[in-house]
């Protein structure tokens, strides 16, 4: 994998301590990886060409919002 995106809910901390453990991981295997509130819809799309994998961390509706932008 080149690109990994990460979709994370904004109010839930859980989600965000947990993406950052997933960025440790990926660092030196995956070229980029970014990360973006689920809520910023209008920041997504400028990432989605090219990547690889698309991790969601939050619940219905971060799963609703990365599939829309896929």
């Amino acid at each position: 994998m080149k690109k990994v995106g990460i979709l994370v809910h904004p109010n839930w901390q859980a989600a965000a301590d947990l993406a950052e453990n997933v960025r440790q991981l990926l660092r030196g295997s995956v070229k980029d990886v970014w990360q973006v509130s689920d809520w910023e819809d209008d920041r997504i799309p400028a990432h989605m060409p090219g990547t690889d994998l698309l991790i969601t961390l939050g619940g219905d509706g971060t799963v609703l919002r990365a599939a829309r932008n896929a």
